[in-house]
C-alpha cells in the first residue's frame, strides 16, 4: 500500500480487501452480513481495549448467531469474572456443555486463584 499501487476497498475485523486504484468499482461494495466469527472477533477486540459493555454485546450476538461458539462463552466468563462469579461460572458451564474440556475448567480456577481482583469489580457489563 505504501507504493500507492493498492487501496483499501473494504476492511472489517476479519478481512481487508485491496484493489488497484484503476480497478476500483464504480459503486461501493455491500457490507457482508454479520457472522458469528465476525462478532467474536469484534468482541475480543473490545475486551482487549477494556470496553466491557461493547464486548458483551458482540459476544452475545456471536452466540445468538452460533450457539456452539465455545470461545465466545469463555470470553464471557472472563469478562464477568470481575463482576459476578455466578454469571461467570454459568458461562464456563455453558462452554463445557458445548465442548467438555477439563483443562479449560482448571485454567478458569487457576485464573481465580491467581488474580484476587476477580470477585471485586466496578460496574458490571450490561446484560443483553
Amino acid at each position: 500500500m505504501a507504493t500507492g499501487r493498492w487501496t483499501v476497498l473494504f476492511r472489517d475485523s476479519i478481512a481487508v480487501i485491496l484493489t488497484r486504484p484503476e480497478l476500483r468499482p464504480a459503486r461501493s461494495i455491500r457490507e457482508p452480513p454479520r457472522s458469528a466469527i465476525g462478532e467474536l472477533a469484534e468482541g475480543l477486540d473490545a475486551a482487549r481495549q477494556g470496553a466491557g459493555d461493547r464486548a458483551v454485546g458482540h459476544l452475545e450476538r456471536a452466540l445468538a448467531l452460533d450457539g456452539t461458539l465455545v470461545e465466545a462463552a469463555y470470553a464471557m466468563a472472563e469478562l464477568w469474572a470481575r463482576h459476578d462469579l455466578r454469571v461467570s461460572w454459568g458461562w464456563v458451564e455453558y462452554g463445557q456443555r458445548i465442548y467438555p474440556d477439563p483443562a479449560r475448567v482448571r485454567a478458569y480456577h487457576e485464573m481465580m486463584r491467581r488474580d484476587r481482583s476477580l470477585r471485586v469489580g466496578c460496574r458490571p457489563p450490561r446484560r443483553g
